[in-house]
């Protein structure tokens, strides 16, 4: 697939989605078991969104900056912890 363009505003916009069933999910008082679900899957989808953004850059020496930014925060996604990830999207709300 050498035309594959990824969608990066589709990625962006679930993960939004996501963001807030889990806002919605916490003012509801929602089951640990459920919050959890959704935890993990804003985890995944910001991690999917970063994947995207990374494949649309080039591996120039122009662009590796960006690159080299996109991986650690995907390495910090991949590592943050729940309570951190709740925090960061009651930030957005």
């Amino acid at each position: 697939m050498a035309n594959y363009v990824p969608h990066y505003q589709k990625r962006r916009y679930r993960r939004e989605q996501l963001e807030h069933v889990l806002v919605r999910l916490l003012g509801h008082g929602a089951p640990a078991d459920d919050i959890a679900d959704a935890v993990e899957a804003v985890r995944q989808a910001r991690l999917r969104e970063l994947v995207a953004r990374r494949a649309q850059l080039h591996p120039t020496p122009q662009s590796a900056a960006e690159l080299a930014k996109l991986e650690h925060h995907m390495e910090a996604w991949s590592s943050m912890p729940p309570e951190a990830i709740i925090a960061s999207c009651l930030r957005r709300e």
